[in-house]
């Protein structure tokens, strides 16, 4: 059974099964909906005691969150990759140790080339937004792989052109391939603007260079550290 969903009352995922057997069919009579852990909205049940479907938690019509049926295709790569709430909030209190937040954005900044701490800011907030810190698996050390995939980075003295970067990966699975399966998958530079791919630019992963640049980490100034800080701080 997969838990997709945030119960109300306990603030635990559930399965469909799992929510009608806690709150009953008539759920919504009480005033109690199973949350989405991403977007946070309402959910629906769909299919629990039927024979010819699996069941499942329904977004609202029109929602385009990840884990919605008609995903933002911006970032449906994400997909319904299994969650540990609990090990998210330790995966994101991790991060904002201080060498740590150190490694992850420096690898991020090997990956990217050219990474400002703003932009590596904006990163982490797209990331709480989406909630990727309870991804079951994910750790500080295949972290950078995901934040750098969450924004586009625009045009620069450093980039000619806006660049995206786009998770290529087995078909049929989700960003946790990036962890499980990290020999099969690539980081592929596109021009955000266009969607067209860089010649040349794809990443294995793991990444050589974004490795190295984890244990090499006495560049970054105390002006810049406190920029990429913000990360933290806003999430206190």
């Amino acid at each position: 059974m997969s838990k997709q969903a945030i119960h109300q009352r306990s603030g635990k995922l559930v399965s469909p099964e799992e929510f009608v057997a806690l709150e009953g069919p008539q759920y919504r009579e009480k005033g109690v909906h199973p949350i989405c852990p991403v977007c946070k909205c309402p959910l629906d049940l769909y299919g629990v005691h039927s024979m010819h479907v699996t069941s499942r938690f329904d977004h609202p019509d029109g929602s385009t969150c990840e884990r919605s049926s008609h995903p933002d295709p911006r970032y449906a790569y994400l997909g319904n990759a299994e969650l540990d709430l609990d090990s998210g909030v330790r995966l994101r209190a991790d991060m904002c140790e201080i060498e740590t937040l150190k490694s992850v954005y420096a690898a991020c900044r090997a990956l990217t080339r050219k990474l400002t701490g703003p932009e590596f800011v904006e990163m982490c907030r797209q990331g709480d937004k989406r909630n990727i810190w309870a991804y079951k698996g994910l750790t500080t050390a295949w972290l950078p792989y995901v934040l750098v995939t969450l924004i586009d980075l625009p045009a620069c003295d450093a980039r000619n052109q806006p660049l995206r970067f786009v998770l290529n990966k087995p078909a049929r699975t989700d960003v946790s391939a990036i962890w499980l399966r990290p020999q099969d998958c690539s980081l592929e530079k596109h021009f955000a603007d266009t969607g067209n791919p860089v010649r040349n630019g794809s990443i294995p992963i793991p990444n050589d260079p974004a490795e190295r640049a984890k244990t090499d980490t006495a560049w970054i100034s105390k002006s810049l550290f406190e920029i990429i800080w913000q990360c933290c701080a806003d999430h206190a």
